[in-house]
Parts: structure tokens; sequence; C-alpha cells
């Protein structure tokens, strides 16, 4: 063992690097309360590697047991010591057993004393949402059955870093755990902080917050059992296996074993299946429908032209045509909706874009648990009844021009800036807990306070910054100063429950339909698709309209969340969404979310393309990082596919004209079967190529290459006719005369070079492996980048 004198100056030294780091760590936390902001972990991790660094003559060769130590605290920590481990092996320092088990001790001592006082728990108060209430009960967002999931909560519950010893304590470790696995298993947009704040109800920060500390505990706890650092020939291999088997390189990976079966596929055929049901819910199938659709009546036109069939037979044709073309695909796409809405019947992040009473009936929404009836008083949060309509929301920013009063908005997510509290008018007696509750009815008139900032709910003869026409609705005064243009007069619809609005009295949650109207200037609240500038967070703006049009579904709304503990719980058996109403209003906020998709400005987006560059395949389009040593993958076509499928539209417009022309001369080329022939398969394939073509150069969205694809497929169909006119019925036609060998040999060149080509570019769809300068030969356009990036500079 070392001496005592050794021990105590390596002791002394790192003691005044705690102090020094712990004193920096109490200011930076006072700073910390204005920034919302909490560098009290990288402090501690700054302070522990300095403790290392100023220890390294103390260290062996053999950094592992030490890796294993001090990876307790972080990966960043563990970085730092590996790289003072390389450090060492170059300056070939050498160490005993005994010094390196005194280090070890020291890291021990360090890592205890990082708390200057003793760390007990103490009691949460009662400030968490209600939502924590539903999470506990549901842990689908967890990836975990309920039974590991609590069995991993109880496992790491006594660890020191949920707990402080301020008078605001930590979440409880339950939720902590909840979010971070939500953080770390949820896919693409979903496991966002800021969309996982929004449907946990908290900050940002604090989902950043959660993981970081249930990751620590969880290293810290399970490490010694399940969890260990890999030496450097392990992370290599893992890095080589990652980058083979994914596109993502560079990434930390996340993974869990768990099992998500396809329990409902199929036995036979699944691929078959599948396919069908795509094509059954995929709006682009709506362009084929419209050319199925002008061949029927094209049809009918011409039976409708023949006089030898009796009326009766026609009605029948028409009979049948409806029933099988219009309203079997229309029952089809409405019971996939119905499946869907079966199968996917539990609450998540994007609940807001359905309507309230549809959110009510998912499994872990408490909606149908708030009290029925809204009274003065009660905390509430209002949903625009619009397709696609958000919850009226307000947020401490103004706006920039008008009255630069506070903004009001609609927001599609849950957040605390969605409530309003129920307030009776300012010359009223206050709202007195003791006195009998006051309902809402038709007729109320109320103010709308700002649950969050204390402000009213406004409006002023001012125009709406996108919405000219309309009033601007901002937030104004408070509890003392206000005026009468903040006096709002609810004005009931009707009832998607009770019926007509002479069957009931009192508004209730999520059925009852109102309008809300401004008793002093008589406009109503709207809101409609008119979205915000960025100042307004791309939220959608509300205006209060001067034009009084009862069916404007854009000026009604409901109540949705609602607080009120005097009054009891509602009944969910009352709360029944109709199906019809939630399949129209999923389909309008599809079709909404689908316009959403334009090109940003400020944004260069090197994957998407134009419609003009894709009949002759101008450009492909990069899937993934462009680096030597991983997997590649260029979405390019059969470039030889592509251009005679593109040339054989030019060819049979052409021919189509020449022919027509010949036609009116009175000389006919074709046979009146081989002209019927060719017209019907231009019709269909020409037709069916300009239906899923030319409507994407007038869309507003941005396009990607593969939106191509469905009318690639009907040129392939043109490119098999002229092929069969030109080659095998050459003779027929009288324009070139071909032996059955010419043709046998022209049918063969095609199709062999057809294949060699798909070979030849093979790699582009199953992966390009290896350097890159390897395929510049099949980059046959310079536009292309597969060899060079021609998307930058």
């Amino acid at each position: 063992m070392p001496c005592k004198s050794d021990r105590q100056k390596v002791l002394q030294g790192v003691e005044m690097t705690l102090i020094t780091s712990l004193w920096k760590m109490k200011i930076a936390d006072r700073k910390s309360q204005a920034s919302r902001t909490n560098p009290t972990h990288q402090l501690t991790f700054d302070l522990l590697i300095t403790a290392i660094i100023q220890m390294k003559n103390l260290l062996s060769k053999n950094l592992q047991l030490v890796q294993l130590s001090i990876s307790l605290v972080n990966f960043q920590l563990r970085k730092s010591a590996i790289s003072l481990h390389d450090n060492m092996v170059k300056s070939g320092l050498h160490q005993s057993k005994s010094k390196l088990a005194m280090l070890l001790s020291l890291v021990q001592e360090l890592t205890s004393a990082q708390y200057v006082v003793p760390r007990t728990p103490l009691p949460r108060i009662a400030t968490i949402s209600r939502t924590y209430e539903v999470l506990t009960h549901t842990t689908e967002e967890a990836r975990m059955t309920r039974k590991s999931f609590f069995a991993l909560a109880d496992a790491l519950k006594d660890h020191h870093i949920f707990y402080n010893n301020s008078n605001n304590p930590q979440a409880p470790g339950e939720m902590q755990l909840i979010v971070a696995l939500s953080h770390l298993g949820m896919c693409g947009n979903g496991g966002s902080p800021h969309v996982l704040a929004q449907y946990y109800n908290i900050s940002p920060g604090s989902v950043e917050n959660y993981t970081n500390r249930c990751m620590l505990a969880i290293i810290k706890t399970l490490e010694r059992k399940h969890v260990y650092w890999p030496n450097a020939q392990q992370r290599a291999t893992l890095t080589e296996t990652l980058q083979g088997k994914t596109v993502f390189d560079g990434c930390i990976s996340f993974v869990d074993g768990t099992i998500f079966p396809l329990a409902s596929a199929p036995t036979k055929h699944k691929e078959d299946y599948w396919m069908r049901c795509v094509t059954s819910v995929k709006w682009i199938g709506l362009f084929v429908t419209a050319l199925v659709g002008a061949h029927t009546l094209d049809e009918l036109w011409e039976k409708f032209g023949d006089l030898r069939m009796p009326i009766r037979t026609y009605i029948q044709h028409w009979i049948a045509r409806i029933l099988c073309l219009v309203i079997l695909p229309v029952l089809v796409y409405m019971s996939f909706f119905k499946i869907h809405f079966l199968i996917l019947n539990r609450s998540g992040p994007g609940d807001a874009q359905m309507s309230s009473l549809f959110q009510a009936n998912l499994y872990g929404n408490d909606f149908a648990r708030s009290p029925l009836e809204i009274a003065i008083g009660s905390k509430v949060t209002i949903k625009n009844m619009g397709f696609g309509g958000g919850l009226l929301h307000s947020h401490v920013q103004s706006y920039p021009t008008g009255s630069q009063q506070q903004q009001v908005t609609c927001y599609h997510y849950r957040d605390a800036n969605n409530e309003w509290t129920v307030t009776p008018l300012l010359h009223e007696p206050t709202y007195d807990e003791t006195q009998p509750m006051k309902f809402l009815k038709h007729g109320s008139v109320v103010r709308l306070v700002h649950t969050f900032t204390g402000r009213n709910l406004h409006t002023h003869s001012i125009p709406a910054p996108i919405t000219t026409l309309n009033h601007e609705v901002a937030c104004y005064g408070n509890a003392t100063v206000d005026d009468s243009n903040s006096y709002w007069m609810i004005e009931v619809v009707d009832d998607t429950i009770r019926g007509r609005r002479k069957n009931f009295e009192n508004i209730h949650i999520l059925s009852t339909r109102f309008r809300i109207r401004n008793l002093n200037l008589g406009c109503y609240l709207r809101a409609a698709n008119a979205i915000l500038p960025q100042w307004g967070f791309k939220q959608v703006e509300v205006s209060c309209d001067k034009q009084n049009d009862p069916s404007d579904q854009h000026t009604y709304w409901n109540v949705e969340g609602h607080i009120n503990p005097r009054l009891p719980e509602g009944d969910m058996k009352l709360m029944k969404s109709p199906f019809l109403r939630d399949f129209w209003h999923l389909n309008v906020a599809m079709m909404t979310a689908n316009n959403a998709l334009i090109p940003d400005p400020d944004k260069e987006d090197v994957t998407a393309s134009t419609p003009f560059e894709w009949p002759f395949l101008y450009t492909g389009m990069r899937m993934n990082a462009w680096i030597d040593q991983g997997i590649k993958f260029y979405l390019i076509g059969n470039p030889l596919t592509w251009w005679l499928c593109s040339f054989s539209l030019i060819i049979y417009s052409v021919s189509l004209v020449w022919y027509l022309g010949r036609y009116k001369r009175q000389i006919n080329d074709l046979s009146p079967v081989e002209w019927r022939r060719f017209i019907f398969v231009g019709k269909v394939a020409l037709g069916g190529w300009i239906l899923h073509y030319a409507p994407f150069l007038f869309m507003g969205r941005v396009t990607y290459m593969h939106h191509y694809f469905p009318a690639l497929w009907f040129s392939i169909l043109m490119f098999g006719l002229m092929v069969d006119h030109f080659i095998f019925k050459a003779k027929t036609s009288k324009l070139i005369s071909l032996t059955k060998l010419n043709k046998l040999v022209i049918c063969l060149t095609l199709c062999l070079s057809i294949l060699f080509t798909g070979i030849w570019f093979k790699d582009c769809a199953w992966g390009i492996i290896g350097p890159v300068h390897l395929y510049k030969y099949r980059q046959w356009r310079k536009s292309w980048s597969i060899y060079e990036d021609h998307t930058t500079g």
C-alpha cells in the first residue's frame, strides 16, 4: 500500500478541486433560475475529469478497472479517461496494483463527496398534471410491459439522483422514467423533446433532464450485471455492424428487445394483401378512379347513342356501374378507416388533430371523466370545430403589428397555455365557491381569462394580421383593468348527443357546439386555416369575423378539457362519437396536413425535385450519408426503361396526329379493329400518365422523385403498345416490312438491354458498398450525384 503522506497529498488536491467546483456549481445554479438551464451535472463531470487528471501519476497502464468505476458518472467521463489512458501509454507510465487500488478508493470518496449535505427525499407537492395519472396505467409509450416497467422503476426509485433538498422537489421517478423511455423509444418526430414536452405537459428541458437522470440511474444501478463499456475492438466491430445494417451513419442507437408481431397478417400472399390495402387508402388512387370514371362515362355515352338498346337495359348499365365503381369502392375505403379506428384506439401525441368527442373514446384519455356541465369558475380548454381545428391558445409574445398586444392563436397540441378560466363580468359579483353554481347556458355573457398570464380574451376594431377583413383577437387587461370588448356571449348551436338547442339547457363538454360572439362589436370568434408567420410560431390565426354566417364551421367551438373540483366526474357511456363525423374529420385533417407540406424558401432540400426532371430521369435522390465506409442508397430508376417509356409517349402523340390527318384524307392505315385498339390503349396509357403526372405541375407542396412512380407504370404500358404496334403489327400497318426473325431479334435486344441496364444499376437499390469512386461509370448524366455531388455548390 502507498504511504499515508502520498495519499493525503492526493486527497488534499482533490478536495481543493472539489471545493472550487462546488462553489462554481452554486453560482451557476443561481444563474440557471433565469435561463431555466441546469449546468450542475456538466460541472460535476468537469470536476471529476479535473481530479483524475491531477491523479494521472497514480494510474496504471491497464485502465479497465478505472473505466468500470468512473463509468457510473457519464459517457463523457469515459471518453476523457480513454484519451488519458492513450496519452499514458505513449509516455510509458507504469504503476503498481496498490496505487491503482488507492485510485479506486479515491474515486469512490470523490463520488460520494459530490453533494455537500446528505440527500433525503422530500414529499412531492400536488402540482403534477392529470396526465401522470393516465401514464401510470398506460405504459405502451415505454416499450415495456407493465410488470417490467414497474420492476425497473422499483429498482431505481431509491437512487439519490431523483431527490434534492429544495422546496421544489422533482417529479416522481416513475414519471421521469416513462418520459425517458418515450424519448428513446418513440420513432421520428414523435420522440423529439418538443413533442414529448407537449404530450406530457412539461418543458423540453425537463425531457432532457429526465432522460439524463434515468440513464445515469440505470447505468449505476444495473451496470455491474447488465451494462459494460466495450473495449476498442468491440467498439470498432459494433460501428462496422451498425453501418452495414442501417443507413444512419454516426448515430447512437437505442436497441431494446421489444417484439412487434403483425398479428392480423394473412397466412398466404401477405404482400399482395397489404398492397391492396394501401391502394384502398392512398389518395393517389383518386387519379386512377378519375381514369376509370372517364372511361365509364365514355362507354355510357356510346351506349346512349345506340338506338337499338332498350332504355331499361341502359338504366341497368348505370346502376351496375354506380354499385361496382362508386358505392363498393367507397365502402371499402370507409371500412379501412373503421378498422383503423378499432385497432388504433389508444391516446397519443397526435390526438388533437381529431375531434374532442373522438379523443374521449380513446384508451388513456381522461376527457370523458371531466365534469359534464361547465360553470362560472371552471378551467376549460376550448377547441375549434372546423375540420383540422386546434385549441384556443395564447402566450406571452405580442403581435409585432396592429395592437401589439398578447397573441391569441389556435394550437394543435396540449399545452398549459391552452387553459382559460370562465369568469363573471367586472361589474358582477366575483366568483365565490360558497355560493351556488352558475352553469353556462345559451346567452350567457362571460369573460375568458387566460389562466397562465391572467389576461382577458379581447378584440377591437383593428384588422387581423392575416385575415385583414376580420378584427384582431388578443389578450388584454387583467382582473381589475378591462373594457366591454372582453365580454363574450355564448350562443349554443346544437349538441352532438342531445340534438337541437331546445332539447337541453346547460352546456356540456365535448358534445355541445356553440359560437362565441363579442358583446360590444358583434363579431364571432373564428379560426380557419390561415397560418401566422414565424413570429406567431406558424400557429393558426384567430380572428373575430364581422360576418354572421351560422353555417360557418370555423366559428363553432366546444369545450374539450374541464377542471372544476366542485362538480362530479362525467359519464363515459354518454360520450360516443359518430363514425361518419370522425371519418370525414380525419380525411379533412389528412388533406390539411398534406397541403402544409410546402417548400421552405429558407432551407435547401437536396432530396426534393421538380416534376420537369422526372420523365427523362434528370436527377436521382441520395437516401443517406455518402461516405465510403457505409452502405449507400441512391433512388434512381432503370434509365433505359425511363427514357424509352418517355419517348414512347411522344411517339404515340405524333403517331396519333399522323393517323388522324391521314384519316381525314380518307387514307386508312389501320383496320377498324386495330384503330379501336390503338385509341383504347392510348386513352388508358396516355390518359393515365397525364392524370398521374400533370397534377404535380400545379401542386404547391414539395415534390420528390417517387411521386412519378404511378405515372411511370402508365408510360410502361405505352411502351408496350408502341413495341407491339411498330414491330409485331408492322406488316399490317404497311410502315415497314419485318420478318419474324427480325421481330424476334429486336424484341430480344430490347429485353436484354433493359435487363442488363437494371443489373448495372442494381447496387443503387440494393446498396452501394465501398468507395464511391468505383461506381463513377454508373453516372450516365452529369446531373446525377452518384459519384459527384451536384446538389450543392
